[in-house]
């Protein structure tokens, strides 16, 4: 898998961030300067059979993070978590056959076709990832026709994404080749 996306400083220290953690996790770290460092059996205790405190589920996240990225690099390296609606810029949906599957923010988690609440004259990310290796795209759609679209892609696992400034006659999302059962509205709210 070949990226061209450039290294953000996040990414790096990311990256960095999980070497690092596989490093210690393997028993790779160096603990002959440090006289206070407490000696390991690599199973998980120390030489007097405490419990060590597991970081593997920080690790596991930070690779789940990585696993998730497309190969398109012009969208988000991964979404923040919002509560609401108004801290909303990026939203992820996922193929599945035949409709849309909300992906993020958790507010559309696991929802079909979720309806998209934008605020007027706020940008957005918008992006899918194909889950099921079949035909598809992404168009937004207002006052019946086409605004703003992806390719058409059948490539499973990958991600594409659109830049978008939510305007007042935005209403739907649709995939085209799908548009009877993959299409979702967006439901725009004044600033």
């Amino acid at each position: 898998m070949t990226h061209d996306e450039p290294r953000t400083r996040r990414r790096v220290l990311r990256l960095g961030a999980v070497g690092a953690s596989a490093a210690f996790l393997a028993g790779c770290a160096d603990t002959e300067d440090d006289p206070d460092a407490e000696e390991e059996t690599g199973n998980g205790q120390d030489q007097e059979g405490e419990e060590q405190a597991d970081d593997d589920d920080d690790l596991a996240a930070d690779e789940g993070d990585l696993e998730d990225e497309g190969e398109d690099d012009e969208g988000p390296d991964d979404i923040d978590e919002a509560d609401d609606w108004g801290e909303v810029d990026e939203i992820l949906l996922e193929t599945d056959e035949d409709v849309w599957i909300g992906a993020a923010p958790s507010m559309i988690d696991g929802e079909e076709n979720p309806t998209l609440e934008l605020t007027a004259g706020e940008s957005y990310e918008i992006g899918y990832v194909n889950r099921d290796g079949d035909g598809h795209n992404l168009a937004i759609w207002g006052d019946d026709e086409e605004r703003h679209s992806t390719d058409v892609n059948n490539e499973e696992g990958e991600d594409h994404w659109l830049s978008i400034d939510a305007e007042d006659d935005l209403s739907t999302y649709r995939c085209e080749v799908h548009p009877e059962t993959m299409e979702g509205e967006i439901e725009i709210a004044e600033e």
